[in-house]
């Protein structure tokens, strides 16, 4: 019997739970952000510069959390295909 590779629906679960974990810890990281230093006539430029690394932050941590509810509703979409399928040949029972 040849032999078969590939993964387990169920193993997308860690998958989530390190981009939960990723998102959530990088998310805590927002009330620590430092004060804008006072560096004279470059302040607002240092600002500037501060606000666009915490707005990049904030898709960063919205685009982790995205893509695990893609691997969740994925991976209910391939479990309930799959049990659809078996059904459909007479296999597995629900």
């Amino acid at each position: 019997m040849p032999e078969q590779s590939g993964f387990v629906v169920g193993e997308l679960d860690a998958v989530v739970r390190m981009l939960a974990d990723g998102a959530t810890g990088l998310n805590g990281q927002a009330g620590n952000a430092p004060q804008v230093p006072d560096a004279g006539e470059s302040s607002a430029d240092i600002a500037g510069t501060l606000s666009a690394i915490y707005a990049s932050a904030s898709t960063i941590v919205r685009s982790i959390a995205a893509a695990g509810d893609r691997v969740v509703a994925s991976a209910a979409s391939y479990h309930n295909n799959d049990l659809n399928n078996a059904d459909l040949l007479g296999g597995m029972s629900r």
